[in-house]
Order: structure tokens, then sequence, then C-alpha cells
């Protein structure tokens, strides 16, 4: 199918959702008098995006990062016009780009491409569904609704720049993506880029260029839509202003985010009913088992965790009762809380780039180490150390539809070395998912030793010395780790404190992490 050209903009973004809703494949060509862009489509999202700065944006990789060297680009330029597969493929390939670079600079041209696709004069747009060339096929799938988003946002910002450009009261730095050298600027945009320095004021860039002011306010716009230049900061009392407005936002979206999650979900208010009968010395399994089946599908799941390998009871247990006596109330008081967070936990966090398995896969066996740890140390900590290892990433789940605005913020963000993903949420929302994580359990009356250690597991030092706090922040680090390293190659990111504080070494540690990840295998093989 070929939909005929269109020189209405508004045909790019009805082939964009045409292409999104209904899962086509297919390229989206755009062409000025000079230029012809390519959006490559698979099953409704974007692989890749050509035409527009590609080759800038891979030797900004090159130069500036240190990815690859000039000779290995030129290699692989070379081999790709040669094999006619995507330069991003040969790059793949060769291992010279890491499928996370990969994907977070491909999110990052599309959106600097819609920027221009929207933005420039006289074009043309055609969408042809036709399929693609292996050589075009890559490893990445970039949402199209969140990059139209992401690019009309930065769009949004020019009528603010243009309104405030003529009080010269504006600030200009330059952006991270685009080298310079390699766009094809006019002596004016040349000379004005060389003034930004992220302190001139526009007022000082016209008075330093000698350039009139129409064309210095034309010169900026104009390289602030491609990617050379970012708004920096505003006069004092702008700035004051966005200050307070950040504040009341911040405070706003929490709110909004508690106020949604204010109420538990049926099948976790059953087992924390569950836990507090537990919790009671004079408790019996009858009374346990009843409140358990009052929800048939929760009692279900439970008799299947119950029977799984991991519990050793393979067929054995055929009522919630049988299965509080067999194994007794500390393993199904386990067995309850994971059962009911599951449907809560096992779907995908798009916003993170975490399916539905790995966001359920790390809860999980977060939780099985810190228990495990927790009952070398201190066995009384065990039951409350699965829960903290459970819930500890309940915050990013609340978060989760706000950063898939953010996504390709997100991941710029995460480039910077030493950036945490908790640093990342704290710049575009002023609170972390512990912070936010925290909240939501003490809304929903979990132990105070529970919220505190969710709370400091980024940093455990606040927490004093709980040794909940300590361990949880151990095993959420190791979780994500190779073990086969070294020693050193495992601890790493670790503050070896939070070891001396436990008496652990990495020889325990590695031990309970693999037991964990079994233990997980053996659970969700059979549920």
């Amino acid at each position: 199918m070929t939909k005929d050209e269109k020189k209405d903009p508004q045909y790019f973004f009805n082939a964009l959702q045409y292409a999104h809703v209904y899962r086509k494949t297919g390229v989206l060509y755009a062409t000025n008098k000079t230029e012809t862009m390519k959006v490559f489509i698979r099953e409704g999202n974007i692989i890749d995006a050509t035409g527009f700065q590609k080759k800038v944006l891979v030797e900004f990789l090159s130069q500036n990062k240190g990815i690859i060297t000039a000779k290995q680009l030129e290699q692989c330029l070379e081999q790709s016009k040669q094999m006619r597969q995507s330069l991003w493929k040969i790059l793949a390939f060769h291992k010279l780009i890491t499928p996370e670079t990969l994907s977070a600079n491909i999110r990052k041209q599309t959106v600097l491409t819609f920027t221009a696709l929207m933005i420039w004069p006289h074009i043309k747009f055609q969408f042809k569904e036709v399929p693609l060339n292996e050589g075009d096929i890559l490893p990445v799938r970039v949402h199209i609704i969140e990059s139209i988003y992401d690019a009309a946002h930065r769009i949004e910002k020019m009528p603010v720049i243009k309104k405030f450009l003529p009080s010269g009261a504006l600030v200009f730095e330059r952006g991270s993506l685009i080298d310079p050298k390699e766009v094809s600027l006019t002596s004016g945009e040349a000379a004005v880029f060389n003034l930004v320095n992220g302190g001139r004021r526009i007022s000082q860039i016209i008075e330093d260029s000698a350039i009139s002011e129409n064309d210095v306010y034309r010169y900026m716009m104009a390289l602030f839509s491609i990617g050379l230049i970012d708004l920096a900061v505003q006069e004092e009392s702008q700035k004051i202003s966005k200050t307070n407005d950040a504040a009341n936002s911040v405070g706003n979206l929490k709110k909004k985010i508690l106020s949604n999650m204010k109420e538990l979900p049926p099948m976790l208010k059953i087992a924390l009913k569950a836990r507090e009968i537990i919790a009671n010395p004079s408790f019996n399994f009858k009374e346990i088992s009843t409140v358990i089946e009052k929800d048939q599908g929760m009692a279900s799941q439970i008799l299947k965790t119950a029977n799984s390998a991991y519990y050793g009871l393979t067929g054995q247990v055929s009522s919630v009762k049988h299965a509080s006596v067999v194994l007794g109330y500390k393993i199904l008081e386990e067995i309850i809380i994971s059962t009911s967070a599951k449907g809560h936990f096992d779907k995908p966090l798009e916003g993170y780039e975490l399916n539905h398995e790995e966001s359920w896969q790390h809860s999980l066996t977060v939780a099985f180490a810190a228990k495990a740890l927790a009952t070398e140390i201190k066995p009384a900590l065990g039951n409350d150390a699965f829960t903290i290892g459970l819930f500890h990433d309940i915050g990013k789940i609340a978060l989760n539809p706000y950063m898939l605005q953010h996504q390709t913020s997100f991941q710029e963000a995460l480039e910077k070395e030493g950036t945490t993903v908790a640093d990342v949420e704290r710049q575009l929302f002023g609170f972390d998912h512990a912070q936010l994580g925290s909240e939501l359990c003490i809304r929903w009356n979990f132990p105070r030793t529970i919220t505190d250690a969710i709370k400091n597991h980024h940093s455990p030092p606040q927490s004093g010395d709980d040794e909940l706090t300590y361990i949880l922040y151990i095993m959420n680090i190791l979780n994500k780790k190779d073990l086969s390293g070294s020693a050193d190659q495992i601890l790493d990111g670790i503050d070896p404190d939070a070891t001396a504080k436990l008496n652990i070494g990495v020889d325990m540690l590695k031990k309970i992490n693999e037991k964990a990840f079994e233990a997980f295998g053996k659970i969700a093989g059979e549920t």
C-alpha cells in the first residue's frame, strides 16, 4: 500500500499514527528541495531514521565519547555502503556500540528528525508500506507516539523563546548531541554560535557579534531547532518563578500519585491481613486459611506456588490449611506476600525499559536474596527482609506512566557516567522511586521498619545502622551483576562500609544470589 504524496504536515502525523495503530511495516519519506529523510517502521515501531545528521551523530560518538575511533568509523561507513546495510547495524555487529547506546542514540536521532520534519518548509510526505531488507532491521524499537511527543515538546519551547528573545534576557548553552564542526552553518550562524557559552545573554551576543538584532534572533532559532544550542537559564526573577513552579509541580505530582494509589489492590489487602494474623503469637492456621480463601484466585495461586519444585512439595498440598500445616507459618507468609504481589509487579515498566519478566524477576530474586542474607545475620529479620526486597521498587510502578513521557530525557541523562536511575528521577520529578515507594507503603500501613528500609535503600547511611536497609542495599546492587567476575568486580559499586557492617564476604554473597535466581526459576516455571 502506498499513500499519495502530501504537502500537508498533518499527513506526517496521520501516517505515523496509522503505522503505529495498525502495526504496519514500511518507510515514511519526507522530501524538500535539498534533502530526503526516511523513517523506517517495523510492526508499528521505528527502527531507524536516516538522512538527518546520522553521520554527525556517529562521529560525535566517536570523537566526543570515545566509543569508536575515526578509523573504525570510516571502515564501518565503507562496509555499510558495500553491504547496503544500516550503519547502526554494522556498528552493533562489530560490537563497537552497545545495544543500550544504540537504542538511546536512535531515539535521539528520531526525535531530532521529527523536530526537523515539523518545521521544514515546502515538505512532501509519502508512506510506502513495503517489506524491509534484513540489512535495514535493527534490534531497536522506538515508540512512535513517544517520539512525536518529545519532538513536539521541543518545538513547544519555540514560542516561549520567540516571546523572550527580543527582551535579550534568555541565556543559551551549547547542546551536547551535535558536533558543530560537522554541520554546515552560515557565517552568521557560526558567528552567533561561537558566542554562546551558557552565560552570555542574547543582548550581549547582539552587542558582541555586530550582527543586526533580527538576524541574531533568526540564527538563534535555527541553532536551537537542530539541537546545537539549548535553553540554559533566565533572569533571576524568572528563575525564582521557575523554581516555585517546579516545587508546586513536584508536590502536585506526588500528591496525584499517592491519591491514585491510596487503596491497596485487593490481593495485597488480604496478604497484609494474613501477615497481621501471623504476627499474633496466638494465631491458628484455620483463621488464616479462612481469610485467604475469601479470594479463590489468590488461594489457587498460593497452592500452585506451594506445590512448586522450590518448596519440595510437588502435588502434595491440596488446601491453604494443609499448606499452612506442612510448610509452617514463616514459609506461608512468604508465599502469601509473593503471590499477592505478583499481579502488581509482573507487568512491563516501559518507562524504565523493563519487560514484565525483568521487573518481576528482579523484585522476587532480591526478596529471596535479602531473606537469605538476613537469616544468616539475624534470623528474626528474615520475613521482613523478604517483604522489603519484594516491594523496594514499588515506586517505579507508580512512576512508570510519567517516566514514559520523558523517555528520551531519561535515556540521555543515564548516559552520563555515574548517573543512576534515582538521580534522573530526582532531576525529572524532584523525588525518586525509593522516596515515593516508602510513602505509598506508609499509606498502606506497612510497618515502619519496612518503609524506612525502602526509603533509604539507595543511601543506607541515612538509616543509621539499620540492618534491613543495608541488606536491601547490597542485594539490590548485587542482583544486577555478573557473578563470574573477580571479587573486586562483584563488589564494585557497593560501599565497603556496608559489607563491613554486616560482616559478610563475597563468597557468601555469590552463593546467596545464585540460590535466589535458582529459586525464581523453580517458582516461575510452575506458577
